[in-house]
């Protein structure tokens, strides 16, 4: 997902709208939109802003869009291709009166649509209007939301989200859509949240359904992944179909109304649950074999021990060390007068290109406890720029790519180094745009990750724990007795396994891969659960073993395979000498269409499998 987020300080905005200031580090200054500024000029033909936001978002160069407080309406979709914020959910309100004409479902009657690489953070949307093809949100990429309130007028419409397009066979898997949501709120709608598609991944943390009539989440063919989910009303928390797979970390459901003769969670398809709490409800699971009671500790639809299976497939979740608020006076930019120039080869040419490792090595000598690169820009990095303790954010706002060039005969790989500490490092909002950066972590200090793309993590062994929340890594090395807590990964472009847990433990929550090699390589004393992902195993050569599992080393993973041009995935665990442990047909295998649309097929389906040591 692309670099998506900045941390504002926002002045307190009246009631009716008006420009509000906006604080923030003056470089970023060409690249935000204040919709205030744009509507005092024009608020458009009956206080429709729909031309407003249009506005704002075709700018050339915006980076964010950033809506004070007040009530905004629109009365038609337009897209989102960047940053859409507020100042709270409490305060921006943005609703959708969408004319009462009939529409294609979740795209034309829609207040956003989301396409990859947008965010849309701290705002209310309402949707008055009672036609069934209208929904709040529309995702079709990778798209990630963070406290909003999406909520009907009258109960009614679509969806408050829609994930995915209704062709339940994507065309292209490169596409399949996925999104990452937390502190999200939905009120109202026959569905709460709508995820379709046999390739859609979403994942959610801190997730709260309120007063829908069908379903709190639908999974029509998806994988949804859902940790610390509250669910309120008369209609089950989760329904899902017989292509889906759910899994729930935590949840606590209370029926009303009409749910004292149903399940919390209704489903046809493959179930993972764990610490789920029901009250109001017949009982917690409608499922074949499921248990009857409340509260569940800890049950899957199918169960597969490998190895004996053994004790360590839960892994506790730790939350992340949040960095503080620094004011404006202590955030330094990374610049370009001290980025030294380094010739490279490049194509068979001598080509100059500034090194911005020198120049973030020098901001980071300044004291200054956070450090920027202006948005919108490309960095060249050639050598390697360690972080010193003294520094505790390292951000990109909105839009910092690096671009690490390789040389003939040269391969210039850029890295940025972390070392001892005790207090925390955070990295935010910076892409190294398929190029070779690399974040080596050799020393014990603990290291945040937030919408950082295009990477490749080497930690060492002993090591400080590392989170990742909204990554895109190419590769993952965990050291010993290292720890990885992450949350929705993205992980389509890398090479070899993607994930080498080389003796640390590793809890992952919603993960998305696209690729041929293995998914996890686990060595000697490592310990690696997987909560949810979408594996879609792509291009038409043999797949490596899905899993890589050695002798001394436990493995936990809950996944839906799906398979294109008709090759996924056979062998799907091995040891670490290359023996099969699992292969497919061994496993249950998603039911889904099988080769009638551009030879696409499903793969298989593991609600628990469990390797031990």
């Amino acid at each position: 997902m692309k670099s998506i987020l900045l941390f504002l300080a926002l002045s307190t905005a009246a009631s009716n709208a008006e420009t509000t200031p906006l604080l923030f580090p003056g470089a970023a200054a060409p690249y935000v939109q204040n919709l205030g500024d744009i509507r005092s000029a024009s608020t458009g033909k009956g206080g429709n802003d729909w031309g407003n936001f249009r506005n704002a978002f075709s700018a050339r160069g915006v980076g964010l869009v950033f809506v004070p407080a007040g009530n905004y309406t629109i009365n038609s979709t337009t897209g989102v291709n960047g940053i859409l914020r507020g100042e709270g959910p409490d305060k921006t309100v943005i609703r959708l009166n969408p004319p009462s004409t009939t529409g294609k479902p979740g795209t034309d009657k829609t207040a956003f649509k989301l396409a990859a690489g947008t965010r849309v953070e701290h705002l209310t949307i309402e949707v008055n209007s009672s036609a069934p093809e209208v929904c709040g949100l529309y995702i079709e990429g990778g798209a990630e939301l963070v406290d909003v309130v999406i909520r009907s007028v009258n109960g009614q419409g679509s969806a408050g989200i829609i994930i995915g397009s209704d062709d339940r066979q994507e065309k292209d898997s490169l596409g399949a859509p996925y999104a990452w949501l937390k502190d999200v709120k939905v009120v109202g709608f026959p569905i709460g949240i709508l995820a379709r598609g046999t390739a859609t991944l979403l994942t959610a943390e801190h997730l709260v359904l309120e007063g829908q009539s069908e379903a709190g989440v639908k999974a029509d063919g998806a994988c949804v992944t859902l940790r610390s989910m509250t669910a309120k009303g008369a209609s089950p928390a989760i329904v899902g179909d017989e292509d889906s797979l759910v899994v729930v970390d935590t949840a606590e459901c209370e029926g009303q109304g009409g749910a004292t003769g149903k399940a919390a969670i209704k489903s046809l398809g493959a179930v993972r649950v764990r610490d789920l709490k029901t009250t109001g409800f017949a009982k917690a699971l409608d499922l074949q074999g499921a248990p009857s009671e409340s509260i569940i500790q800890d049950w899957s639809s199918k169960d597969l021990a490998v190895r004996g299976g053994g004790n360590g497939q839960s892994i506790a979740r730790k939350e992340a060390p949040v960095s503080p608020e620094f004011p404006f006076d202590q955030w330094l930019e990374v610049a370009a007068a001290d980025a030294p120039d380094v010739t490279t080869i490049l194509w068979g040419r001598g080509q100059k290109h500034p090194d911005f490792s020198v120049a973030l090595q020098k901001a980071c000598g300044t004291g200054k406890p956070v450090v920027f690169f202006r948005p919108g820009q490309k960095y060249g990095f050639f050598g390697a720029a360690t972080i010193p303790s003294s520094v505790r954010v390292v951000d990109g706002l909105f839009g910092g790519f690096f671009e690490v060039f390789h040389g003939s005969g040269t391969r210039y790989s850029g890295e940025i180094v972390v070392g001892d500490g005790k207090e925390s490092l955070e990295i935010r909002n910076l892409s190294g745009k398929k190029a070779n950066l690399t974040i080596r972590h050799t020393g014990s200090r603990p290291l945040v990750l937030k919408s950082v793309d295009d990477f490749t993590y080497e930690g060492s062994d002993g090591a400080g724990p590392v989170f990742m929340e909204s990554c895109s890594p190419f590769r993952i090395t965990l050291g010993k007795g290292q720890e990885l807590q992450a949350m929705s990964l993205n992980m389509s472009s890398g090479n070899g396994p993607l994930i080498v847990n080389r003796g640390g433990t590793a809890r992952i929550l919603g993960l998305r891969s696209n690729r041929w090699t293995s998914l996890v390589d686990n060595q000697s004393g490592a310990k690696t659960e997987v909560l949810g992902a979408m594996v879609i195993a792509s291009t038409m050569r043999p797949k490596d073993p899905l899993f890589v599992v050695a002798p001394g080393s436990t493995l936990s993973a809950s996944l839906a395979e799906w398979s294109v041009f008709e090759v996924p995935y056979e062998r799907l665990v091995c040891d670490g000498s290359g023996k099969v442990l699992l292969k497919r047909g061994e496993a249950p295998i998603r039911k889904g269409e099988t080769g009638s649309d551009s030879e696409r097929v499903n793969g298989t389906v593991l609600t628990q499998l469990v390797v031990g040591p």
